[in-house]
């Protein structure tokens, strides 16, 4: 068997990770297809973790000289993450007010949120193969939550669209009229009666929207052209703030990210890796970590939203192990006057949702 030169092929098995949004799993089986070597996704991580460790020093440079890709900027200097391992999450720069640029580069940006009131958290819905009885579900849900508290907040936490016509992985032939036309279309009707329920909609882009980037990328006459952002292909409406893929959302003591991992247990690993509290979508299973230091008492808490999109469309994944739910986060004052937040999990079974004391069908 034939030893599979990482180094020579380094630059294109960094564009290969970008395009897999980071998953090591998809990376792998791209990198093999590719390259025609079987490759384990062990075997891309033992290489990412050279790249960086090799890697720092030389990303300083070429960022104070603008000429960082971004796919070697984000590898060489993981998302969110700090230099050393001391450093915590909370320390890094925030980034002041509204940003709609595609721009890759991780940003932790303070939202705003109510003081005293509910945040409805949403992942995964993948347009057009979302699922229409849980979206009716949570509608009916989010008109219940507005008619009882009168203001009301969501985020829409990536993967809004599935961007399947220009994914760089395998497609189905069946599947050659699903334009990004038709998936702007089906979603349009949710995005307009999200916004008439909720008074702020946010936006933070995922993956599959992140594709779009690369393909404008591909292209330079067509990148930073209004006509080619998210929000002006979709139509949304202009009270809906867009935030570009990898962006760490900060709301009080909680944060929110599309998601970096699809574990065994996303949501520990994602606890591991940032220490602090946090929504993340992604992996569609929903899931929960819950740390509490034993010297401070001090509690954390990572939640993983699982997916509203229809599970019997997902013909690359075999027996898929998703959940349909969403996240509802009541948020808080504490007599103290520190924010402070409490997580549940809407999982919405057989077309059917009980919360809040009352039972919502699709």
């Amino acid at each position: 068997m034939p030893k599979f030169d990482w180094d020579r092929y380094g630059n294109e098995i960094l564009k290969i990770l970008d395009a897999a949004g980071g998953d090591k799993q998809r990376a792998a089986a791209a990198v093999s297809r590719q390259f025609g070597i079987p490759v384990s996704r062990h075997a891309v991580r033992r290489f990412l973790k050279r790249f960086r460790a090799s890697s720092k020093e030389l990303v300083e440079e070429a960022a104070s000289a603008a000429s960082v890709t971004p796919a070697f900027a984000r590898f060489a200097n993981p998302p969110g993450v700090a230099r050393s391992d001391q450093e915590p999450l909370g320390d890094l720069k925030l980034k002041q007010g509204i940003d709609t640029s595609w721009d890759p580069r991780p940003e932790v940006v303070p939202i705003s949120y109510p003081k005293e009131g509910r945040v409805l958290i949403a992942s995964d819905v993948h347009f057009p193969y979302e699922n229409k009885p849980a979206l009716r579900i949570f509608l009916q849900y989010a008109r219940h939550l507005k008619s009882k508290l009168g203001w009301l907040k969501l985020i829409l936490n990536g993967d809004i669209y599935d961007f399947f016509a220009i994914s760089d992985f395998d497609r189905d032939p069946d599947r050659a009229s699903h334009t990004l036309q038709r998936e702007f279309n089906a979603g349009r009707a949710f995005i307009e009666e999200c916004c008439e329920i909720f008074d702020e909609v946010t936006v933070n882009v995922g993956n599959h929207c992140f594709r779009w980037y690369k393909t404008t990328c591909a292209h330079p006459g067509l990148y930073g052209l209004h006509a080619t952002k998210l929000s002006s292909l979709a139509g949304f409406p202009a009270k809906i703030q867009v935030y570009p893929y990898l962006t760490i959302l900060k709301m009080g003591r909680l944060h929110v990210t599309h998601g970096f991992f699809a574990s065994q247990n996303t949501a520990k690993t994602t606890y591991n890796r940032f220490q602090c509290s946090m929504v993340v979508g992604h992996d569609h299973t929903a899931g929960l970590h819950v740390n509490v230091n034993s010297l401070t008492q001090e509690s954390h808490v990572v939640a993983v939203a699982g997916t509203l999109s229809d599970v019997s469309q997902a013909a690359w994944a075999k027996h898929p192990r998703w959940t349909t739910s969403f996240i509802d986060v009541e948020m808080w004052t504490t007599n103290d006057g520190k924010p402070a937040f409490n997580l549940h999990h809407r999982l919405i079974v057989d077309n059917s949702l009980m919360a809040d004391g009352k039972v919502f069908r699709g």
